[in-house]
């Protein structure tokens, strides 16, 4: 059975998670929606779900729109800095982007801590969110340990949810500890983003630095 967690807050993520896992011991997964986070439509939390079926997934995330049908969240990447890039945010939805990368399910590294599904047996397996981590990174630490056991994460453009508020990752408070920890895999580039896509703009622009 899915249990579903809505965050009043970011802070203490990991913390609040576990005790969810914790607390509810029959629930095979666990949707969390962060603070104002809603389902556009029945189908939303279904749509999030239903990819666990595949046996190779951990983690779905889905897209977040805000009041005025503007994209909050189309997929994170990676970046050395440990803050994420927000692809395509402030858009529109019916921008399709490269790739068509806003309308497509897909593969990537990192899920947003305000709107995805985790499963149980992957948090049984890595041992929890790690509590060093004060804030949303707690996620994203927990994201690269499920990669690394061979787990996959996906996006899908069709679990859609609106927010009237939201902080960007430019926000979240450990980026640090997150850049030294898996400064190594940062460092290679996110696996999920073409390295001739700039890092630095959300429309997934040339990176004119890189040599070919």
């Amino acid at each position: 059975m899915p249990t579903l967690h809505n965050l009043n807050t970011l802070q203490d993520y990991a913390v609040q998670i576990n005790q969810a896992f914790e607390h509810d011991t029959d629930c095979d997964c666990l949707v969390i929606l962060g603070p104002s986070v809603q389902a556009v439509d029945r189908e939303a939390l279904t749509e999030l779900m239903t990819w666990l079926q595949i046996p190779a997934v951990g983690i779905v995330t889905g897209k977040v729109l805000d009041t005025q049908g503007h994209l909050l969240h189309a997929g994170l990447v990676q970046r050395p800095s440990g803050i994420p890039l927000a692809l395509y945010a402030g858009f529109p939805e019916n921008t399709p982007g490269y790739m068509a990368i806003t309308a497509i399910v897909r593969n990537l590294s990192t899920p947003h801590p305000a709107c995805c599904v985790v499963e149980r047996a992957l948090w049984n397996r890595l041992g929890g969110l790690n509590t060093d981590y004060i804030g949303p990174h707690a996620l994203l630490d927990f994201a690269l340990r499920a990669l690394t056991t061979g787990k996959r994460i996906v996006y899908t453009p069709f679990a859609r949810f609106k927010a009237s508020q939201w902080q960007s990752p430019d926000a979240w408070l450990d980026r640090q500890r997150f850049a030294e920890q898996w400064s190594t895999w940062l460092k290679q580039g996110d696996p999920y983003y073409n390295p001739y896509l700039t890092l630095e703009l959300a429309d997934m622009g040339l990176n004119l630095g890189c040599q070919i």
